[in-house]
């Protein structure tokens, strides 16, 4: 039936990649059940093929690295620069995304507030230890504002 609103199925195809990222690049990706998004697009695999729907898959799998990424770099201020981090009171989760298989991410200059910007600067730091060669670009106009 949805498809027949789309008109074709490629159009509810890309529609569904669009709707994926916005619901992990909302910052609500606590939000995001994974096993469930992983089902949905083996069911549609299967009813409209791997074509459009292999970028979901890379998706996915950026969701469940960051968090393991997140984890990772977490324990490892936890060595040096702890006492930063805690003190701006900001819990930083990020989603690390392979960008040329997620939808155009349009990225906002923000200039945040300095207590953000060092913990922005830490995290990379931890990131290009356990991943040398690679560096973070951030996009602070996604994620969740959390107001106390």
């Amino acid at each position: 039936m949805l498809v027949s609103i789309y008109g074709h199925a490629e159009l509810f195809v890309e529609e569904y990649v669009h709707m994926l990222a916005d619901r992990m690049l909302s910052g609500q990706s606590n939000k995001v059940d994974i096993a469930h998004e992983e089902r949905y697009v083996t069911l549609l695999k299967q009813r409209f093929g791997d074509g459009g729907l292999q970028g979901c898959d890379v998706m996915l799998k950026d969701y469940d690295d960051s968090r393991n990424m997140n984890e990772s770099v977490k324990k490892q201020l936890a060595h040096t620069h702890f006492p930063l981090v805690s003190t701006a009171g900001v819990p930083l989760n990020t989603l690390i995304i392979s960008s040329q298989y997620w939808p155009e991410v349009k990225f906002s200059p923000i200039d945040l507030p300095d207590e953000l910007k060092a913990i922005q600067t830490a995290y990379t730091k931890a990131y290009e230890t356990i991943k040398p060669h690679r560096t973070l670009h951030w996009s602070p106009n996604y994620g969740l504002n959390l107001k106390a």
